[in-house]
């Protein structure tokens, strides 16, 4: 039976990944980035098909640090190692706050690369530390997890949307050289300024929800899970075997025993002429 810290351990992994669905989030918060860069910041042209690099640094990080996630793991313990991945993730959207106000190459840097690399390092280590845990359910338990990932994204574009714009103010078309943007933006005042200390509270609350991830998250002995494996492994094997020379294992076409099974003679003669005794071998004293 799995011990109650194997649950709490993919519930944990579940709260982390909350966090790290907000990777999704960047086709939401583009246009108010965007606008603002445009209004207080620079280059005052950037334009969306600029910032959709934001998002391809994030896969980009997330990707190149995955592989290290695991590295990590084995070399400072999974709790340490998801801390480590969290705090980057965490405090490269509280940076973001700052950058946003200085330019956008400096914001392809925090919530670009170092969001990414954050991602990369954390998002295997949950998953892997529930697939230890639960070796004979490894698509539920992992499964469960990455569901967090998709109702995160979810969560938090409510929770941006409900901050930035409570009111549904639109975007508008921008006269540029004297026409009209065909792109719109975001030009409304009250609700640019708010931008930069989003960041910064999201950042908190990432970080905060992740805390509380990685206190649930319980090691698991890896020598014991890995013999755990190896005999699962070997009653796959024997199974497997049975039943490719039809033999399965209900019992039926098993050897029987004969000391747990005798045979009664009444329900069994014997024909004397199939089997003729000689009296030579079987004298009487």
């Amino acid at each position: 039976m799995t011990s109650y810290k194997g649950y709490l351990s993919v519930f944990g992994g579940l709260l982390i990944h909350l966090t790290l669905g907000t990777l999704y989030c960047w086709g939401n918060l583009n246009p108010y980035v965007t606008s603002y860069i445009r209004t207080y910041s620079s280059p005052s042209t950037l334009e969306y098909s600029d910032t959709v690099w934001v998002f391809g640094l994030n896969v980009f990080g997330q990707g190149a640090a995955m592989y290290f996630g695991g590295l990590l793991e084995k070399r400072i313990g999974t709790r340490l190692a998801a801390l480590v991945g969290c705090f980057l993730f965490s405090i490269s959207v509280f940076l973001t706050a700052f950058t946003v106000k200085v330019s956008y190459y400096l914001l392809l840097l925090t919530h670009g690369l170092c969001f990414g690399l954050g991602m990369g390092l954390t998002y295997i280590i949950p998953l892997g530390l529930a697939i230890r845990w639960f070796p004979q359910h490894k698509g539920v338990a992992s499964g469960f997890i990455v569901a967090g990932t998709g109702v995160g994204a979810f969560i938090f574009d409510q929770v941006q949307i409900a901050y930035l714009n409570p009111l549904n103010v639109k975007t508008v078309s921008i006269l540029e050289d004297g026409a009209l943007s065909i792109s719109k933006y975001f030009v409304e005042e009250s609700v640019l300024v708010k931008v930069p200390n989003m960041f910064m509270l999201l950042g908190g609350c990432y970080f905060a929800i992740q805390l509380i991830g990685i206190g649930l998250l319980f090691p698991v002995d890896l020598k014991k899970s890995d013999e755990d494996t190896e005999l699962l492994v070997k009653k796959s094997s024997i199974q497997s075997l049975y039943t490719e020379n039809n033999h399965p294992i209900n019992g039926k076409d098993l050897p029987v025993d004969s000391k747990d099974h005798p045979v009664d003679s009444k329900d069994h003669p014997v024909d004397s002429k199939d089997h003729p005794v000689d009296s030579k071998d079987h004298l009487s004293r």
